[in-house]
C-alpha cells in the first residue's frame, strides 16, 4: 500500500499492544484518520500479523452497530 509509514503501522501495532481493540479507539489513540488505521490493519491481516472478528450479539439490542475487534495474532 502506497503512503502508509513505518510510523503510522508502528503507531497502530502499538496501541493494539496496550489493549485497543475496535478502530474508533485506534483512530483515537494515534490521532490517524480512520481510513489509514483500516488500510493499516488490512495490511497487518494479510501478513497475518493481527486478526480480527465482528462482536457478537444484535445490533439492535446494542443500540449501534456491530464493530469489528482486532488483535495481534
Amino acid at each position: 500500500m502506497r503512503g502508509l509509514k513505518d510510523s503510522q503501522i508502528q503507531a497502530v501495532v502499538a496501541v493494539l499492544m496496550e489493549g485497543a481493540e475496535h478502530v474508533t479507539d485506534i483512530v483515537r489513540l494515534t490521532g490517524l484518520g480512520s481510513g489509514t488505521v483500516h488500510a493499516i490493519l488490512a495490511r497487518l491481516e494479510r501478513q497475518r500479523i493481527a486478526g480480527s472478528e465482528w462482536e457478537a450479539g444484535d445490533a439492535e439490542l446494542l443500540g449501534r452497530p456491530l464493530r469489528r475487534r482486532y488483535w495481534l495474532a
